[in-house]
């Protein structure tokens, strides 16, 4: 090879080695998104693992300024909550979306030092007893906002998007909330005590049974009611649904006074089963509250445990706000026996000085009919099964609260069922109301000091079973 080539060669590998070295240069002072960095930053990447937002992580807290936490959100058997500055469920959307948000924040770690700012705003997020703290801060000469990511002992810097500090800046803590009450809550609920225009009313679950008030005012209360008598589960059923329409933001130091709810108009408290009524801390209220202001037609409720100093306060419905205010009694079941037509399999009858009589109830390919004890006495099939039809639907008229001692019994019933359950008993006594035009007994319910007022042809072919014969 001669000098000229060699020459020529050494040319070409000078200029192919100032190429690359340019080439290395700009890719170290460049990333994918063209954000240059300094001798001290390292490549760009997320700020937080999958594993910190994951199923370890149980609390986020928003602290913004010199007014310290304004949000926390709790993770309490599977369900998020907000327990700061209110304790009520969490919009799970909302905070599903603050996950991703959180889980796409990227930015360059940097060792050059930041100083936090003035106000100290931060998001903390706790993770199986650790402390991972989100601080928004400042470069130190530089005025350009960062961020710093405080693991424990080990305090990272980051350059950070603009994500974090446009999602604190815009912050709204009312986003949180969810719209609707507590439906785990409410399917523990044993007690319900209901507070309105000066009266007390208690609903309380007794083995699988809602009952109204306790000792001399227990009766049975109605499950599933009608159009117009509501029953308990229909009750819970509004509470399921209540539409929140806005949380209302408020000067603790003012109290409650503003939407009326220092003195409500309704107060409700549910109480899980086996708890004392004193139990505050277990104990979840509702007030509903007509607003000081008579031009303000808006209802307001608060929502907290009812030792709360400080519940969360909404915008509600008019029409859900008169119906969370049914006094129990609106619950009362109105029937004889809750048992469907086709369980009842006999009645024994026992009048005062009378042999007992038994009416059974069988069914054949032409439906449902009656025989007595004396056979060969043969009912008549319709009247069998709208006598029927009369003794299980809503029958009374009125309730008679008085005490039974004095009254005169007429017949005594036992309700046998198929299937095995528990028979029912319930006696007929003369009504002191009873007048020609409008006949009436009182049905007393066995274990309910409250009686019925029922009209007397519904219970008619109890008293004389040959009404029944064709």
């Amino acid at each position: 090879m001669n000098l000229k080539a060699t020459l020529i060669l050494l040319v070409v590998f000078a200029l192919a080695l100032a190429a690359y070295l340019l080439t290395r240069g700009s890719t170290s002072s460049t990333t994918g998104t063209g954000n240059t960095t300094d001798n001290n930053t390292q490549a760009s990447g997320p700020i937080l693992s999958t594993s910190d937002l994951g199923p370890a992580l149980s609390r986020i807290t928003f602290v913004l300024g010199e007014d310290g936490v304004r949000l926390e959100l709790a993770r309490i058997d599977g369900r998020w909550r907000v327990t700061k500055p209110h304790d009520f469920p969490a919009d799970t959307q909302a905070v599903d979306e603050l996950l991703t948000l959180l889980g796409n924040l990227r930015g360059f770690k940097s060792s050059q030092p930041l100083s936090p700012f003035p106000d100290q705003s931060s998001l903390a997020l706790s993770i199986d007893n650790k402390v991972i703290e989100l601080r928004l801060a400042k470069r130190q000469g530089s005025g350009r906002a960062g961020l710093t990511l405080v693991n424990g002992s080990d305090e990272s810097h980051f350059d950070a998007d603009d994500t974090l500090h446009d999602l604190i800046d815009q912050f709204d803590q009312t986003a949180f909330f969810a719209r609707k009450i507590d439906t785990p809550l409410i399917t523990a609920i044993g007690r319900i005590t209901f507070t309105a225009e000066g009266g007390e009313s208690l609903l309380i679950q007794d083995a699988g049974q809602w009952w109204i008030g306790q000792g001399a005012d227990r009766q049975r209360a109605w499950d599933r009611g009608i159009a117009g008598q509501p029953g308990v589960n229909d009750y819970f059923h509004l509470l399921n649904t209540l539409a929140v329409y806005e949380h209302q933001p408020y000067d603790k130091s003012a109290g409650l006074a503003q939407f009326g709810l220092e003195r409500p108009l309704i107060r409700v408290r549910l109480a899980p089963l086996d708890v004392s009524p004193d139990q505050l801390d277990t104990i979840t209220e509702i007030r509903v509250g007509v607003p000081a202001d008579p031009t303000d037609q808006l209802r307001y409720v608060s929502y907290a445990k009812a030792s709360a100093p400080s519940p969360a306060v909404f915008t509600i419905p008019t029409a859900y706000a008169l119906a969370l205010g049914q006094p129990a009694t609106s619950f009362r079941d109105p029937r004889i026996t809750a048992t469907a037509r086709t369980l009842i399999q006999s009645l024994t009858l026992s009048a005062p000085n009378q042999p007992e009589r038994v009416i059974s109830f069988k069914q054949d390919g032409s439906g449902l009919y009656a025989v007595g004890d004396e056979a060969p006495i043969a009912l008549d099939r319709a009247t069998c099964s709208t006598f029927l039809d009369r003794l299980t639907a809503p029958q009374a008229l009125g309730y008679f609260t008085e005490p039974a001692d004095q009254l005169s019994l007429i017949l005594r019933v036992r309700l046998d069922k198929r299937l095995g359950q528990a028979a029912e008993q319930f006696a007929i006594y003369q009504d002191p109301a009873t007048t020609a035009e409008k006949p009436t007994v009182l049905v007393r319910r066995e274990a309910e000091p409250v009686a019925l007022r029922i009209d007397r042809s519904v219970i008619e072919p109890m008293l004389n079973p040959n009404l029944l014969a064709q």
